[in-house]
């Protein structure tokens, strides 16, 4: 896993005011082919400061071009990437910079730190994720919220499941699988996310990464889209203390899991 936080050192990918938001939404060239839509995603609902964008692309459209329509440039590490790679980051990039729009922010650029993970304008707060043809973006003001994480996966294949159950679930998670009328690879992929999402949402208060060993799913409810999760060990001794409890909200799709924390 890799979750990293707010570093000082900025790779060179900062946007000016100028966006592309109305492009992707007005649906011109060049977005027209590698970006199918660019909408609100119902998790805008969960706090009434936080925006959410989904972006649906097709990264087999992507190509180099689109970047003269943008005011950034594509980081290098990026640019020697599969296309895959390439195309997912845009998509990311495109959400976030139209959830920072929505929010009428000065700058509305994600910058790369060292450890290629999003660097925020000053004065917000920021999670992507995305899979192979979605891509998603939260953004909320700086003091609105403290904690703001999402993670969005595709469904873990059942052989997969089995297979790296063993370093995601704990007896306490294994137990609560038992409590819940789910599929195996659904519950393996519902934890992953969820802890996925927590441990974006803290990374830029303890900047290290954290082992799933340190963090236990302690409640699911599919009906009311919501989980529980609980810290295990002390990550920070005054604000992330052990014991210290997450809520957040979660989305079931026939192929794909979408997890959210947004609190204080």
């Amino acid at each position: 896993m890799k979750f990293t936080g707010r570093i000082a050192v900025l790779l060179p990918i900062v946007s000016s005011r100028k966006l592309t938001s109305h492009l992707v939404l007005g649906k011109e060239k060049p977005f027209v082919d590698f970006i199918e839509s660019c909408r609100r995603h119902p998790f805008a609902d969960y706090h009434p400061d936080i925006r959410v964008y989904a972006c649906h692309y097709q990264a087999e459209k992507f190509c180099g071009d689109i970047y003269e329509k943008l005011t950034f440039d594509e980081p290098e590490h990026i640019r020697k990437a599969v296309t895959k790679r390439r195309a997912e980051f845009l998509a990311g990039r495109i959400a976030a910079m139209v959830a920072l729009e929505s929010l009428d922010a000065r700058e509305v650029g994600v910058a790369t730190g060292t450890h290629r993970n999003p660097i925020w304008p000053q004065g917000y707060l920021g999670s992507i994720s995305h899979t192979s043809e979605r891509a998603l973006a939260v953004v909320a003001p700086e003091g609105s919220v403290t904690y703001v994480g999402i993670d969005h996966e595709a469904m873990i294949p059942m052989n997969v499941a089995t297979k790296i159950a063993p370093q995601i679930l704990n007896s306490d998670e294994m137990q609560l699988y038992y409590q819940l009328s789910i599929d195996f690879d659904q519950f393996c992929t519902i934890v992953f996310s969820v802890k996925e999402s927590v441990f974006k949402a803290i990374y830029p208060k303890v900047e290290r990464y954290i082992n799933f060993s340190e963090a236990r799913v302690t409640q699911i409810c599919v009906e009311k889209q919501r989980f529980e999760l609980e810290l295990c060990s002390t990550l920070l001794r005054d604000e992330l203390p052990a014991g210290k409890v997450f809520h957040g909200c979660l989305l079931i799709y026939a192929h794909s899991i979408t997890t959210l924390i947004c609190m204080h």
